[in-house]
């Protein structure tokens, strides 16, 4: 070989040495990156002791980057509907809070006891309304807390629905860029990292798949098979809804009392869509406004429906009535009956007497102030079974009522709140497992295509050795040449 090949050679090596050098140093100044994957130049021979640099590549693991995005979706499920379910719980209560609707229930119940051993006591009237009053504050801040949290669960869509079109937004930009330098032979792998963040952030919202096609393009579809992306962003679309009542329901008669459906790509998401998304924050969100909600509302409505027919006396409603006056009676409508409360003027004795209601025929004819009769049946109305019935919002009809449960007010009330709290706990316990799944799939894919900071500066070192010699091997062919020319 000719000194002028060894020069040749050694140059090249020079060259690519220096090109290395670049690409390990950007990993070190990645390496803090948790979305950055490791980058490596792809060296081949052009002829015999000559090399250079013909592509950058970077590693990957398409199956954990899979598990890792499948794992956020299923997180995002689960932590949207565990927090709020806790922030509701913090309203309610539990089984045994005090201020929760069964406490309530069966603090009303004592009191109605202690009343109907003492009838006479106007003490204990007024303790017995009190406990009424309390009652019906437990079911209408209940139903606020539950509408509250439909609230907030539409708003949140809304700024869900503004941030994924920002994020598909930026996954065209950087997707042409990945594509045309792709076709141009350009180092494209900080994009492709880019380009992957991107849709991990995405897969927070709902629950993705990916399919990679020619020049490295990609097609993004929801886990349904919506399509999100394919060369551009698909539309997003969601109305938000101003305000919840009871009445805001996904299966109301009247088309203006719905909420806001959440569409992509013109497809309706929820569950009574056409192909209703699996996972994401957008399927918990979508869980909590328009299942969960309605379905805990409907129980508290149930309850304060069931105080009302319990309670009612010859004359109609008694303790118990429904502010709007008219059916469909709600835990939100309830309340007591001006004239039995004392604090409004009322006269807390008729709830002894069963004159509540000014229509009402006392069955205390006598007018005895130990009549107790009527206040030991109040007390076994609480107790005695009765047929609940749920209203139906999907009916033209006013005061239709679904298929009702055959129970008392104390169980239903227990098991609504057990109900609540079995959700609660589901969600809670699926947010800890997911937070666990998505913690090991980030270690293990950063494990395996992630910058490893000790790697990087040992190639560091290597890549100066051999720096270092091809620099000595240019100096010595040099020093070569010139005895060379001194000859001549």
């Amino acid at each position: 070989m000719s000194l002028l090949s060894v020069l040749s050679n050694a140059r090249s090596s020079l060259s690519v040495t220096s090109q290395q050098t670049a690409v390990v140093s950007r990993n070190v100044a990645n390496a803090q990156d948790p979305s950055a994957t490791r980058k490596y130049a792809n060296s081949v021979y052009t002829r015999p002791g000559a090399v250079e640099i013909r592509s950058i590549s970077q590693s990957s693991d398409p199956a954990l980057y899979r598990a890792l995005i499948n794992a956020q979706s299923s997180l995002g499920t689960n932590k949207t509907i565990a927090d709020s379910l806790d922030r509701l719980r913090e309203v309610i209560g539990d089984v045994d809070s005090p201020t929760s609707p069964s406490s309530s229930l069966a603090a009303l119940k004592d009191a109605l006891t202690d009343l109907a051993a003492s009838p006479e006591s106007a003490q204990l009237q007024r303790a017995a309304v009190d406990k009424a009053k309390a009652m019906t504050a437990s079911l209408n801040t209940a139903s606020d807390a539950v509408q509250a949290m439909r609230k907030d669960a539409d708003t949140e869509l809304k700024q869900s629905a503004d941030a994924m079109r920002k994020l598909l937004s930026d996954l065209e930009t950087v997707n042409n860029g990945v594509v045309v330098g792709t076709r141009s032979g350009d180092d494209v792998t900080d994009l492709v990292d880019r380009r992957d963040q991107i849709v991990a952030d995405i897969s927070k919202y709902v629950g993705v798949s990916v399919r990679s096609r020619g020049d490295n393009d990609i097609i993004l579809t929801t886990d349904s098979g919506i399509v999100m992306f394919d060369k551009m962003p698909r539309s997003i679309e969601f109305s938000s809804t101003s305000s919840f009542d009871p009445s805001i329901r996904m299966d109301n008669n009247v088309a203006a009392r719905r909420p806001g459906a959440f569409k992509i790509d013109g497809v309706d998401i929820s569950a009574n869509g056409s192909m209703p998304v699996r996972s994401g924050s957008l399927q918990g969100l979508l869980q909590v406004r328009d299942e969960m909600g309605p379905e805990f509302q409907e129980k508290l409505d149930m309850m304060a429906r069931g105080l009302v027919e319990q309670f009612q006396e010859t004359g109609g409603p008694g303790l118990f009535q429904s502010g709007s006056g008219t059916d469909p009676i709600t835990a939100r409508s309830i309340m007591i009956a001006a004239r039995v409360d004392y604090t409004a003027g009322g006269d807390a004795s008729r709830l002894r007497d069963g004159t509540v209601n000014a229509a009402s025929t006392s069955p205390n004819t006598a007018g005895d102030s130990g009549y107790s009769q009527w206040l030991n049946k109040l007390v076994g109305k609480v107790t005695s079974p009765l047929d609940l019935q749920p209203y139906d919002w999907s009916s033209a009809t006013p005061g239709t009522f679904g298929a009702g449960q055959n129970s008392s007010l104390g169980d239903f009330s227990a098991a609504s709140i057990a109900w609540l709290e079995g959700k609660r706990a589901d969600a809670t316990e699926g947010r800890s497992y997911q937070k666990i799944m998505v913690s090991r799939a980030q270690e293990t894919l950063s494990n395996s295509t992630g910058i490893n900071l000790d790697e990087e500066m040992t190639r560091l070192l290597d890549l100066e050795r051999s720096f270092q010699a091809s620099t000595k091997l240019i100096a010595t062919v040099g020093e070569m040449l010139d005895q060379l020319i001194n000859i001549a």
